[in-house]
């Protein structure tokens, strides 16, 4: 019920609304399948222009909004997660993957990473690290994602940055800390 009300955007006609956005939806190339819905993902902004990796092939999106989390492929502010084993990674693409039938993000992770402070206590206890050199072009299934990270470049060293896990979505949607 709460997903059909968040197709909604006012009370006035809720069943004729509810169809134009499933239209809208499906007009946009965006994933219906159940399993999808279920899990809070959804796909936007369609493009062709890549970077791909072997296996990866179309549909390509730009946009993933996963659980409460929005990812923007090449948009800085949100463009950083870190998935399930732990790494944090730069989001470079999302598209499927018809090797593993899935779909994925194609991007880069971050070799180094290490506490960014250790007073009053270690910063990886917080999920907060000092993060730097970028790996080659990997990808991870979406279904990974475990949570939003926003980077600050360090002032000292233009290759290093600052990971901060971002807290801000639904608390009963709040994943752990990698």
């Amino acid at each position: 019920m709460q997903k059909l009300k968040k197709l909604l955007k006012k009370d006035d006609k809720p069943l004729q609304q509810i169809g134009r956005r499933l239209q809208e939806l499906e007009n946009c190339g965006i994933n219906l399948n159940n399993s999808d819905i279920e899990a809070n993902i959804f796909f936007l902004r369609g493009h062709n222009s890549g970077p791909l990796i072997k296996g990866c092939t179309v549909p390509q999106y730009s946009i993933l909004k996963l659980n409460g989390m929005k990812f923007e492929a090449q948009n800085k502010a949100n463009n950083c997660c870190c998935v399930k084993n732990g790494k944090i990674v730069i989001i470079e693409n999302i598209c499927y993957n018809k090797d593993i039938k899935d779909y994925v993000i194609v991007g880069k992770e971050f070799m180094n990473k290490k506490s960014l402070y250790s007073i009053p206590c270690s910063s990886s206890y917080l999920g907060i690290f000092e993060v730097s050199k970028l790996s080659h072009r990997n990808m991870w299934p979406v279904k990974c994602i475990m949570l939003k990270y926003y980077l600050f470049p360090i002032p000292e060293n233009n290759s290093k940055f600052a990971a901060f896990p971002l807290l801000h979505i639904e608390q009963e949607e709040r994943p752990q800390l990698c």
